[in-house]
């Protein structure tokens, strides 16, 4: 009885260490630009770079404010599957312009982006119909 528990604690420290498959956090970038000046579902292009390295077209088709903040739902389509994104930040306007400060978070993906995982910070600027955006933070795979 007492070799299975020692047994038991081994599996546990190699699956902790080993992390059971999934891959180490490593940075990861998006860049987008997203045309906010049309009716919803807002659409534009995504580029990452990093844990990822794809690019292609994305569409939000949940924006809202609550609570002071924004929160949208994004979902960037590349060639190797699809990442849903949730995104909140403060919304700072001044005489010259509007930026984003917030966090965001991957909630799904789809094709080689099943097993993704990520979050990080989000910094973005509102510039004649258009948000220019960087999404910096942490992904990984399961």
């Amino acid at each position: 009885m007492r070799g299975g528990k020692f047994l038991s604690i081994v599996m546990f420290v190699l699956l902790v260490t080993v992390g059971a498959g999934g891959t180490q956090p490593q940075a990861i970038d998006f860049l987008s630009q997203v045309n906010v000046s049309t009716p919803l579902p807002f659409a534009g292009t995504w580029a990452a770079s990093g844990t990822i390295n794809d690019s292609g077209t994305l569409s939000e088709p949940t924006v809202f404010i609550s609570d002071g903040q924004l929160h949208i739902v994004r979902i960037c389509t590349g060639a190797k599957g699809q990442i849903t994104i949730k995104i909140q930040s403060k919304i700072i306007v001044t005489d010259n312009s509007t930026t984003f400060v917030g966090e965001w978070v991957i909630v799904s993906g789809s094709g080689a982006y099943a097993t993704l995982h990520g979050q990080g910070g989000r910094a973005a600027v509102f510039i004649n119909g258009t948000v220019t955006e960087t999404l910096t933070g942490e992904a990984h795979f399961d």
